[in-house]
């Protein structure tokens, strides 16, 4: 009788750890797993190593058909950065046009976005003269109507004396 519960008692586990292995699926899924990621390069005039660098990403959206109104943030990485040129992946939300509540947007293809990148390159938590910021005679602002499916390039360049600091 000892062996027989033994023997039943082994069947069962390993039924339970057929069905439990069944249950997690297949890892290999048809889809993508970074489907609603994009990717940014930096690049600048030269070259630069960093040290305690770190770079904001915001992503701002807002409906394209009121004019004149506030962007409502969606999104904010923040990401260590050590040299220039860098490529940085992130992460595009799938429902971002829902997150837009200044005023609300009703469909997808009514949201703009537009990203707001900073550079705090020393790590003091104060984005000042000496770190770096997005050129913008380089680099014009400029719109998205969806996420990106191309790598978006920035250009960077230092803030110059004068500046007003701000925190990161």
């Amino acid at each position: 009788m000892h062996q027989l519960f033994s023997a039943k008692k082994k069947l069962l586990v390993l039924a339970s750890i057929g069905i439990l292995a069944s249950c997690g699926g297949d890892s290999s899924s048809d889809d993508p797993v970074d489907s609603l990621s994009y990717n940014i390069q930096l690049v600048g005039q030269e070259d630069v190593e960093l040290d305690s660098a770190n770079i904001k990403v915001k992503l701002y959206g807002t409906d394209r058909n009121v004019a004149d109104n506030q962007a409502t943030l969606i999104s904010e990485t923040v990401l260590e950065l050590d040299r220039i040129p860098s490529s940085i992946d992130l992460t595009w939300p799938e429902n971002a046009y829902q997150l837009i509540d200044e005023p609300p947007v009703n469909a997808k293809e009514d949201a703009t976005y537009y990203l707001n990148i900073t550079i705090d390159s020393d790590g003091d938590g104060i984005v000042c003269s000496g770190d770096l910021m997005r050129d913008f005679d380089e680099t014009p602002f400029f719109t998205m109507n969806e996420m990106p499916t191309e790598s978006l390039e920035f250009n960077v360049t230092v803030i110059s004396d004068g500046t007003v600091c701000q925190e990161f």
